[in-house]
């Protein structure tokens, strides 16, 4: 079976790419692929945090996305999907955990508990560990 790595670009409210990434991630689950990691990028790091409230006829990507994640799948690796949002991205955007709140001297940090924050350069390293990486945009 083949491992995945999955990169999100798009805002989760006002683009397809999450259904399409989701309906991606769960099909190459079932047929007993592994999801490695979901590395959120640019907009898409709005995904991580934990102040979105969408309406409720709209998905809540940040708790679909945590509960995929939690579900854990009989491969060799047997570990959980790593939620990640680029670091720069987030910071730009104002999604904070709470050691970066702390660098700057907020105590404010809305990074959903779910995801965490992390380089370019991990998600370089964390590609050349699975078979494919998908970009959706």
């Amino acid at each position: 079976m083949a491992s995945f790595s999955i990169i999100i670009n798009a805002s989760p409210v006002s683009h397809q790419a999450h259904h399409s990434a989701f309906q991606f991630a769960t099909a190459a689950r079932k047929q007993g692929h592994d999801i490695k990691q979901l590395f959120f990028f640019q907009d898409g790091v709005n995904t991580g945090s934990a102040l979105l409230s969408p309406a409720g006829d709209e998905t809540n990507w940040a708790q679909r996305w945590a509960s995929f994640a939690e579900q854990q799948i009989a491969t060799a690796s047997g570990a959980q999907t790593q939620l990640v949002l680029c670091v720069a991205s987030a910071l730009r955007r104002g999604i904070l955990n709470k050691d970066e709140a702390a660098q700057i001297d907020s105590a404010q940090f809305n990074l959903h508990p779910a995801f965490r924050l992390g380089g370019l350069g991990e998600l370089v390293t964390h590609s050349l560990d699975v078979d494919r990486v998908i970009h959706f945009k």
